[in-house]
């Protein structure tokens, strides 16, 4: 190779080189900004599902309280509106003689039942909305529990001797007056918190299961 075209020749090499080491700083420069633009977008994203996370429960509204028809004196509260994992109910009888707390229930099944409330007693209900370790409350609705019926209107449950339990309930199976056999839950002062009437089937006997149910 001649000396003037082995110049021209390293000329052209070294050309090359520039404009690869150009294009190459071009590419660099593309690859940051894509990936600060994609940091951005992966830390805007984070930064919303942790603040969608932790964010504190929105109170639930109370759409209605309707009693259960199998068990009159039992009450099943409806709700709409709570961005909780779960809901419970709160009750207290306008008189304060009276007041309990509801289990958890998830959120998702927009219902509480109401169980082991006092027939013929005004109450105010409350839902408790809870999420991420917080929770809010609603406003009250009340609710009156009907009457018991005629044939357990009279009906309590006395103690002979011993003392009264402080917590939970008596199961007991009876025949009515109106010849009707009923499975009652009696609290620690005799009065019947709730029943089941069976109709002119009589119960024989009765267990609670494992999983709560009779």
């Amino acid at each position: 190779m001649r000396p003037t075209h082995a110049a021209t020749e390293l000329c052209r090499i070294a050309a090359e080189i520039r404009g690869m080491e150009k294009l190459m700083a071009r590419c660099k420069i593309l690859i940051v900004a894509m990936a600060a633009s994609l940091l951005l977008v992966v830390t805007s994203c984070s930064d919303s599902l942790s603040h969608d996370l932790i964010a504190p429960p929105t109170p639930a509204t109370v759409t209605s309280i309707t009693l259960d028809q199998l068990l009159p004196i039992a009450a099943q509260v409806s709700y709409s509106g709570a961005t909780a994992d779960s809901v419970r109910a709160h009750y207290t009888s306008t008189d304060n003689s009276d007041s309990g707390v509801t289990p958890w229930f998830s959120a998702a099944s927009g219902d509480v039942p109401l169980l082991g409330l006092r027939a013929s007693t005004s109450y105010e209900v409350t839902l408790e909305a809870r999420r991420s370790g917080s929770s809010v409350m609603s406003g009250p609705t009340s609710y009156t529990t009907p009457a018991l019926p005629q044939a357990l209107a009279g009906v309590t449950l006395g103690l002979i001797s011993g003392t009264p339990p402080s917590a939970g309930y008596t199961l007991a199976s009876l025949i009515a007056p109106d010849n009707h056999g009923y499975l009652v839950a009696f609290d620690g002062a005799g009065n019947i918190r709730w029943f089941r009437d069976f109709g002119n089937i009589g119960v024989q006997e009765a267990k609670q299961q494992t999983n709560g149910d009779f």
